[in-house]
């Protein structure tokens, strides 16, 4: 089983790469007898992921955790491009469910020449989910905060589209009907953020203002 990136269509070394393998295992499983199965993991989310500075140790900037975290500790949440850019959210429990489906699957000798994509049947704008995240913090009790419009960063693309096809994930015994739904998945994870604020994360310092 091989993890396809989601956004194979950009012109970056990353995409790039991963979309070159993706390619030697289709090659491989025709002409070698290979059984690998392409699965295509979109925007995934969950409990434990790891936030980046300010808020914990992780190397790379992670949506959810950034938006979860800026919500939780009353600092406006940040988006790039105004947030128009569409990323489907799949949820982790989800992933590994596919995941493992995949393997079996290839095990009794089905591999579908088909990438299986894991994502949710509707797409939501990345501004979109952030406001549904604030909104989950509010209705548990934590102060609206706005959303701050950044431009976009160098290499990104503006309005960019990156959508799963969970119509093919019947081939390896997945129902798309079965995937967690996004508010349900949103509202688990914000609550273990809420659990683990100062273990798993830490809120930052307010700064203090000098005076003369």
């Amino acid at each position: 089983m091989y993890i396809c990136v989601g956004n194979h269509w950009m012109n970056n070394s990353y995409s790039i790469s991963k979309t070159a393998v993706e390619r030697f295992v289709h090659m491989f499983n025709a002409y070698r007898g290979t059984r690998v199965t392409n699965v295509r993991v979109v925007n995934a989310y969950g409990p434990r992921q790891t936030a980046a500075a300010p808020f914990g140790e992780g190397k790379v900037r992670k949506f959810t955790p950034a938006v979860i975290c800026r919500a939780l500790s009353g600092l406006p949440v940040e988006r790039y491009g105004g947030g128009v850019q569409l990323s489907d959210m799949v949820w982790v429990g989800d992933v590994a469910r596919v995941l493992v489906s995949a393997l079996e699957s290839a095990e009794g000798g089905v591999v579908p020449d088909a990438v299986m994509e894991v994502g949710p049947a509707e797409s939501q704008s990345i501004r979109s989910v952030a406001e549904l995240i604030i909104d989950q913090c509010v209705a548990r009790g934590y102060e609206r905060v706005p959303i701050v419009d950044l431009p976009m960063r160098p290499g990104e693309i503006p309005g960019a589209t990156v959508r799963a096809d969970p119509m093919t994930l019947p081939a390896i015994g997945i129902d798309p009907e079965s995937l967690l739904p996004l508010d349900d998945g949103m509202r688990r994870t914000i609550e273990w953020f809420i659990e683990t604020r100062g273990t798993h994360w830490v809120a930052p310092e307010p700064c203090e203002t000098a005076t003369a």
